[in-house]
């Protein structure tokens, strides 16, 4: 196993799609199937957008290449679309395996995504600039974690705030719900 810097650390956190701070990144996954088109979908994944440059994963390299050929019309329809500014789209196959993020094979299991009960709408905020030391930067993302969690419902089970979907669903956050399914049938009561 290997350790990190907190420094580093933060940087991956602050990467995080789901974490950055404005809404693009969540409008380009909303539209991606419909602009990759059904063959390329299952072979590409939107990583990040970094400084106006949409970074996607692609399964191989043989998909990269082909996909570089239509970078431009898909970069047009993109901006179109989403009243975005991207400047460019980089794919590359060396992402594919170390990337997190959802893998969307069809535009059903995308609008899945979008209505599972554990999603949150993250909070549009304004760009910050770089912190100057990991300490800076691990209370910024702590604050901005704190700030997000801000207004969402409570969990009666453990008493950490809790997307409403999952409180809706299962009556407790998905944490004590996994816990009560796999806890001993002598333990529930």
């Amino acid at each position: 196993m290997s350790f990190e810097s907190i420094d580093g650390v933060v940087r991956f956190l602050a990467r995080q799609p789901h974490l950055q701070p404005s809404g693009e990144f969540e409008a380009v996954l909303r539209c991606w199937p419909q602009v990759i088109g059904e063959a390329a979908l299952a072979h590409t994944r939107p990583l990040e957008i970094e400084r106006s440059v949409l970074k996607v994963a692609t399964s191989s390299p043989v998909w990269a290449n082909q996909l570089l050929f239509k970078r431009r019309s898909i970069l047009l329809q993109l901006n179109d679309l989403l009243g975005l500014s991207l400047l460019d789209i980089r794919f590359s196959a060396g992402s594919w395996h170390r990337s997190k993020q959802p893998v969307f094979e069809s535009p059903n299991q995308l609008t899945l995504w979008q209505e599972h009960p554990c999603r949150v709408e993250p909070k549009p905020c304004d760009p910050l600039p770089p912190a100057q030391d990991a300490r800076t930067a691990f209370l910024r993302w702590a604050e901005l974690v704190r700030s997000r969690s801000e207004g969402l419902p409570v969990c009666e089970g453990c008493g950490c705030f809790a997307p409403s979907g999952e409180l809706q669903r299962w009556g407790v956050c998905a944490v004590c719900a996994a816990k009560t399914w796999s806890a001993p049938p002598e333990q529930l009561d």
